[in-house]
């Protein structure tokens, strides 16, 4: 008994609809669906690709992540509150009642700039005028800012080619309470050591 097997148009689209699956799985662009007009098991590709795009934050590292040279002491960093505004990524300084406050970073020559909007903790007890001094190799200056209570002020430091950065804090009051040691705070807002 000779039995003969004729194609069946199910195989065929249980083969094309299988295809269609893996193609959608492989990270195809467009949508695929399986479509019987003309042909039973033809495939067609819809070219409805939709894209989202999603700024990347500038390549670098919060300037609290930097590696200390070991001298002066290194940045706190949490959530500070400068002039009513929130920042929950800063690097600060509590200068309570000490007069001033170093930080040094080795930068390996790795960043272009440091960005940060610069401002003193409106819970400070001191009123007082913070100048915040930026030095790299050999002294150079690289930049100078003063602020105060209530007030916050966006800066941009250029580092290209910097091997070491020293951020020098000074402040004209040492008023704090004497209780809590707590006087003025200066911060960093979203600190950010760009590439």
């Amino acid at each position: 008994m000779n039995k003969q097997f004729r194609p069946c148009a199910v195989p065929v689209l249980l083969v094309a609809a299988c295809a269609a699956l893996l193609l959608a799985g492989c990270g195809g662009s467009g949508r695929v669906t399986v479509s019987s007009p003309g042909a039973p098991g033809r495939l067609t590709a819809a070219a409805a690709a939709t894209t989202t795009t999603t700024a990347a934050p500038p390549a670098g590292i919060p300037l609290f992540q930097a590696p200390s040279t070991g001298f002066g002491v290194p940045p706190q960093h949490g959530p500070l509150k400068m002039n009513t505004k929130s920042y929950s990524d800063t690097s600060f300084a509590e200068l309570g009642c000490t007069a001033n406050q170093t930080w040094e970073f080795d930068l390996n020559r790795g960043f272009q700039k440091l960005t940060a909007t610069l401002g003193v903790d409106d819970n400070s007890v001191a009123k007082d005028e913070v100048t915040v001094t930026f030095t790299g190799d050999d002294n150079a200056k690289l930049g100078q800012t003063k602020v105060q209570l209530g007030q916050v002020t966006p800066i941009e430091v250029p580092l290209a080619n910097v091997l070491r950065l020293r951020i020098d804090i000074a402040h004209s009051v040492t008023a704090c309470n004497a209780a809590t040691g707590y006087g003025t705070t200066v911060g960093f807002g979203t600190g950010r050591l760009v590439k």
